[in-house]
C-alpha cells in the first residue's frame, strides 16, 4: 500500500504552482478536521526506520541530505499557524518543504504532478510524479503519523493467536483491542488517501 508523517519557528514555503482557491481551499479545511487516535501526532519521534529514497535524477539522491527523510523531518520547522492536531496541514507543509528542494535543478519539480484519477483537473502536459516516489513519501508519512506498524494490516485472529506486543498494548481486554484495531485500520486507509492528496497539492 503506498505499499497495501518540532519547533515553534515559522517557515513559509511557496508551492511550485499556486493551487486554485475555492474548492481546493474548502478541501483543506475539511481535511484539517481529520484527527488521529489517542495522542498520535505527526512527529519524528514516531519514526522507526531509516528513510532514504533511492529516487533517480533529477530527484536528489544520496548522499544529499534532501534524500534522507528522517533528517528532513528533524530540520523541518513546524509552521506556527496550524496546531499540533491539524495533521493534514502539517504533512502538507512538510511535503512542500521537500518538493521545494527535491530536484536538481530545483525548477525541475515544476514539471511534475501527482494525479488522483487519470488526468482530471491537472495539466495533461505535466509528467506524473514517479509512483515509487509517491509510495515512498506516503509510507514515510504513515510512519511519522504513528500508523506504520505492520500489525495494523494483519487479521485480528492472527494477532489474537500471537498475543503480540502491539495487540496487548491496544487495550486491557480483547474487546477493547479489537475495537481500536478496527479504528486504526480505517484511520490508515483514510490517511493514505489524505497523504496522496497532500502530495498533489504540494506540487
Amino acid at each position: 500500500m503506498a505499499g497495501t508523517i518540532d519547533s515553534l519557528t515559522s517557515l513559509t514555503i511557496s508551492p511550485a504552482r499556486n493551487a486554485a482557491p475555492g474548492k481546493s481551499n474548502s478541501y483543506v479545511v475539511t481535511a484539517s478536521r481529520r484527527t488521529l487516535l489517542g495522542d498520535r501526532r505527526f512527529s519524528v519521534e514516531n519514526i522507526n526506520r531509516v528513510w532514504i529514497t533511492d529516487a533517480k535524477l533529477p530527484f536528489m539522491v544520496p548522499p544529499s541530505t534532501e534524500a534522507n527523510f528522517g533528517d528532513l523531518l528533524v530540520r523541518w520547522r513546524r509552521p506556527t499557524r496550524p496546531g499540533l492536531t491539524d495533521h493534514y496541514a502539517l504533512i502538507l507543509d512538510f511535503c512542500r518543504r521537500y518538493f521545494l528542494h527535491a530536484c536538481d535543478p530545483e525548477r525541475e519539480i515544476q514539471g511534475f504532478v501527482c494525479r488522483l484519477t487519470g488526468k482530471a483537473g491537472k495539466d495533461p502536459d505535466l509528467t506524473d510524479l514517479p509512483e515509487d516516489i509517491v509510495s515512498f513519501v506516503i509510507d514515510f508519512l504513515m510512519d511519522a503519523l504513528g500508523l506504520s506498524n505492520h500489525d495494523i494490516d494483519k487479521h485480528e485472529r492472527d494477532l489474537v493467536a500471537r498475543r503480540s506486543l502491539f495487540w496487548n498494548t491496544l487495550g486491557s481486554n480483547d474487546e477493547e483491542r479489537s475495537n481500536l484495531l478496527r479504528q486504526l485500520k480505517l484511520a490508515k486507509v483514510e490517511w493514505i488517501s489524505l497523504a496522496r492528496k497532500a502530495i498533489g497539492r504540494a506540487l
